[in-house]
């Protein structure tokens, strides 16, 4: 009779470990999903900027524009909600939409 082995214990990896596994993880699929390893290294540099700069203009995109549009999205809301008689008020803006 034979038993299958069981497998090795894994030890357990300290959050550094396991953040740098899953930055190699995420470079490998990147590299996997649009080829830069195929590349000669000044089309490795084209690609890699403009990666580079699209990511950085959505992070600036939604760090500029995602508050104010949450913001003014709750204020839509609670007006859908409440009414346009209500005193209730959201924000800082409020004031801004009772000037009348």
């Amino acid at each position: 009779m034979s038993f299958a082995a069981s497998p090795p214990m894994r030890r357990r990896q300290s959050p550094f470990s396991t953040l740098m596994g899953k930055i190699e993880l995420a470079y490998y699929r990147y590299e996997v999903t649009f080829s830069p390893y195929v590349m000669t290294p000044g089309e490795k540099l084209a690609l890699n900027t403009i990666v580079v700069v699209l990511l950085s203009l959505l992070i600036i995109g939604m760090v500029a524009y995602l508050p104010k549009l949450v913001v003014r999205t709750a204020i839509k809301l609670v007006y859908y909600y409440a009414g346009a008689n209500d005193k209730l008020s959201v924000s800082s803006t409020a004031p801004i939409l009772h000037e009348n």
